[in-house]
């Protein structure tokens, strides 16, 4: 574990620079991170204590490629399904599971020492893989009780395949529905973002598009700083409750409110999202779909399997006319992202910290001198 502490470490301003495109990245993590934590996960693949540890420092990388700081509250399950990453508990037993079967087919004392194991009532190494699998992997999985009787004659690469998709499963179940979800899991299980991954391969370099699909990928995680994220946290006064800084209307500023009704954003809206915005009234012309389910889908998303026909950033995959016509739709909503501003071109950009909390309740009209509230 140690070695993957210092590896992940000393990889953090690397996975942090926003010049390198977060495929390549992802291509580190994938090669060099996440190999030097499942090292010897043949071994330790089902102590919880230990994957534990594992997944905070897979889960500290991830958010290094975000730029996201440690305040900030980030969920697991959208890490894990933005960036198409498996738990490293599902991993690791996987490995184990794999490993176990493995030893059955050598010719030396481990083969003796699997189909013969120690009578004993302590966890052992070969007593706790059969005990661990059959606990865990039926009532979490798709196959029956009675077909993972058999699993010790499957092949090793079959077994390893269906004990990570029961141990994945199971983690999604804990965060979706039971004690570990959370608001920011709600917000991303919503949005149906299976079908646009930010971090494709194909997506072209370029800078501005590199620092946008990043902030993307913040929104759909509900990680955007926000005043409603910054006030559960305890981040901004009570003042500042049920308010939105910039247009100084009485509704909490919110990632919804931002992209389709905040004045202040106006400008950007008719300058960025306008064809976007005319895409999304012919999906939807009756008008059914709320602020949220409408932020869903101009972050890329789907509801109700309605969803923009041309999302995807531009590809360099010039080849496939498919992949051609899904890519010209979101360019505009990535560089709205990534632009330096998020105000008016000619005005000064404040922050959230020399803002003051309004002085009666930031009523609609209740203006101070500049328009978003700068001291």
């Amino acid at each position: 574990m140690e070695s993957g502490r210092k590896t992940v470490y000393s990889l953090a301003p690397f996975l942090r620079c926003p010049v390198i495109p977060i495929a390549d990245r992802m291509k580190v993590i994938q090669g060099v991170v996440l190999p030097r934590l499942l090292y010897g996960a043949d071994l330790y693949g089902m102590c919880g204590s230990l994957t534990d540890a594992m997944q905070r420092l897979l889960n500290t990388a991830l958010r290094s490629m975000l730029r996201v700081g440690s305040w900030k509250t980030l969920s697991s399950y959208a890490l894990w399904k933005e960036f198409g990453m498996k738990p490293v508990c599902a991993l690791a037993a996987g490995q184990r599971v794999q490993a176990f079967l493995k030893y059955f087919e050598l010719s030396t004392w481990v083969h003796e020492l699997i189909a013969e194991p120690y009578c004993t009532k302590k966890w052992m190494w070969v007593t706790g893989v059969s005990w661990w699998t059959m606990q865990q992997c039926p009532k979490h999985s798709d196959l029956s009780k009675e077909e993972w009787q058999t699993w010790q004659t499957w092949t090793p690469s079959n077994a390893k395949a269906c004990v990570k998709a029961a141990i994945t499963q199971r983690e999604h179940s804990l965060r979706l529905t039971d004690h570990r979800k959370r608001p920011e899991t709600n917000w991303y299980s919503d949005g149906g973002y299976s079908l646009t991954p930010l971090y494709r391969q194909s997506i072209s370099y370029k800078l501005v598009s590199n620092l946008g699909i990043a902030l993307l990928i913040c929104a759909r995680m509900g990680t955007t700083a926000t005043v409603e994220v910054l006030f559960s946290m305890e981040k901004l006064p009570m003042g500042w409750n049920g308010c939105c800084p910039c247009c100084r209307v009485a509704i909490m500023e919110v990632i919804p409110h931002i992209l389709l009704e905040c004045s202040r954003y106006e400008q950007h809206r008719e300058k960025f999202l306008l064809a976007m915005l005319r895409q999304l009234a012919e999906v939807d012309p009756d008008k059914v779909l709320d602020c949220h389910q409408k932020s869903f889908i101009l972050l890329g998303g789907s509801v109700d399997n309605l969803s923009l026909p041309a999302w995807l950033p531009p590809t360099t995959k010039k080849d496939d006319p498919l992949v051609d016509k899904l890519s010209v739709g979101s360019a505009n909503l990535s560089k709205l992202s990534s632009d330096q501003s998020s105000l008016l071109e000619n005005e000064e950009q404040p922050t959230l910290g020399n803002l003051l909390p309004p002085e009666t309740g930031c009523q609609p009209g209740s203006l101070i001198s500049s328009p978003c509230g700068t001291s």
